[in-house]
């Protein structure tokens, strides 16, 4: 066991800049507000061995950063080395017919990984996703590409 820690340590410490990227994210929002995530990211082979290690998981911290963001509970559904599926209570706020969700903004959640001083020498952190695409119950769909901050989206059904 010291030998395994000892060369996750060597690697981590050893290995040349590595990069957590946002593939996409898809906010699918239902008629009585919740919304059904699916969120696409890319690990390098140093993210992967940290999950396999069990040093971190990526589907956990955006469990976590969900529960932020709408006004219920998020409940991680699935999760593998390329993405997650979640649901998210009370995500669009409904008046009449107008939903309405509430912006996103992924500054605070690189500056949070980028104040941790190991992963800020050995990751290269890129949370905007290169696409997102939020759903309306009328399947409408709004789309944003590489936006670090998603606006409060409006739609009247």
């Amino acid at each position: 066991m010291l030998l395994l820690l000892a060369l996750t340590l060597a690697v981590f410490t050893a290995a040349p800049a590595s990069a957590i990227v946002a593939d996409s994210l898809t906010i699918e929002i239902q008629e009585n507000g919740d919304a059904e995530v699916e969120v696409s990211y890319t690990l390098s082979w140093l993210e992967k061995l940290g999950v396999l290690l069990k040093v971190g998981d990526p589907a956990i911290y955006i469990q976590k950063a969900c529960n932020d963001y709408g006004q219920g509970k998020a409940t991680l559904l699935s999760s593998d080395m390329s993405g997650a599926s979640l649901r998210i209570e009370r995500v669009a706020s409904i008046d009449n017919r107008t939903y309405t969700t509430p912006a996103i903004d992924f500054t605070q959640a690189e500056t949070i990984l980028q104040s941790y001083p190991i992963i800020a020498q050995i990751l290269t952190i890129d949370l905007s996703p290169t696409v997102t695409n939020i759903i309306f119950p009328d399947g409408n769909t709004t789309t944003y590409h590489d936006q670090i901050l998603i606006p409060a989206t409006t739609r009247t059904i």
